[in-house]
């Protein structure tokens, strides 16, 4: 019987929606976008989203031979960034936009690979009735369906919807680790995070090596008030598998959240590490500092602000602090 695999691809990038005048501002973002090896990747989709400007964004903006993308005319405040390319897993990630300082440092954001589609399984026989494949394991049309559906779901940030589809998926492709990844962002998306943690907690024992996945059940867990086994999941990233500031500072915010200063400081201390020139982990280091009583470090911190970035909102707040610490 010849069968022919069919990769029905998850996709968990959220469409851009609504108005485009909330989220104008004059402030800007850019960078490249590059492969593991440190390769440009041209054609990369850069999706960009304003918390502040209900959710709303720019047209996707697409990198160029060089894997660079830029994109102005942003308002201020934090913005939600979703990076996908052919042949890699989706990057979600976020950054804070000045109006003031329009020379933002370059943004280095590296996607990591996506696992190749099941090889097509073909013997050699009397022509049959085609088969529908997913990761090896024979689905039917009805199948099939919900998995389109679901992923056309996704893309509307209709979350519930999605996880309904992917459920009836499930229960076949029960060892299927991207659909766990998917029901299990899908599950995070319309508020239940027990099950959302749960799902993705086997995504990462069956891979501990997947980045995406142990950041995305380290923050799980922390915001679920699961402290312990997240810092446990990110102890045991491999040093340097981390290379965007921003992991960790949103690691430390939510730390900060839960009123750990100490677990705070640990991760806005790793920022500083990975990226010394980004203001804004000296920034959350130096108020981790002050919750803790560190006058000295939070000095040093906040000057350091001041001196990347002078002309930041950051560096304002900066000096506002100083002055009161004098």
């Amino acid at each position: 019987m010849k069968k022919t695999s069919i990769l029905l691809v998850v996709c968990l990038v959220a469409a851009v929606t609504a108005s485009a005048q909330a989220w104008r501002g004059v402030g800007r973002l850019h960078g490249t976008v590059v492969d593991q090896d440190g390769k440009p990747v041209q054609g990369a989709k850069i999706i960009l989203k304003s918390v502040k400007g209900s959710d709303t964004g720019p047209a996707p903006i697409v990198t160029d031979a060089k894997g660079r993308w830029q994109a102005g005319g942003l308002i201020g405040g934090q913005w939600n960034i979703d990076v996908e390319a052919e042949g890699f897993l989706v990057r979600k990630m976020s950054a804070n936009v000045s109006e003031i300082e329009r020379l933002a440092p370059p943004m280095k954001i590296t996607l990591d690979p996506a696992p190749p589609p099941a090889p097509v399984q073909e013997q050699a026989a009397e022509p049959a009735q085609e088969t529908i494949q997913v990761g090896g394991v024979e689905i039917s049309p009805e199948i099939a369906q919900a998995l389109e559906a679901a992923n056309t779901f996704m893309k509307a940030e209709k979350w519930k919807e999605a996880a309904t589809e992917y459920e009836k998926a499930i229960a076949v492709l029960t060892e299927n680790q991207q659909l766990k990844f998917a029901l299990a962002r899908a599950y995070y998306g319309s508020g239940e995070l027990k099950k959302a943690v749960g799902l993705l907690q086997q995504v990462y024992d069956a891979d501990t090596g997947n980045i995406t996945a142990a950041t995305l059940l380290a923050n799980m867990l922390i915001e679920d008030g699961q402290l312990d086994a997240g810092k446990k999941v990110l102890s045991a990233m491999p040093e340097g598998s981390v290379t965007d500031p921003v992991v960790f500072i949103n690691v430390g915010i939510l730390f900060v959240n839960k009123n750990k200063p100490d677990d705070a400081y640990t991760y806005f201390d790793r920022a500083v590490q990975i990226a010394p020139e980004v203001p804004a982990s000296y920034y959350y280091r130096a108020l981790a500092s002050l919750q803790l009583k560190k006058m000295k470090e939070a000095r040093a911190d906040l000057q350091k602000v001041i001196e990347l970035a002078p002309d930041s909102s950051e560096a304002k707040d900066a000096k506002e602090l100083l002055a009161q610490m004098k």
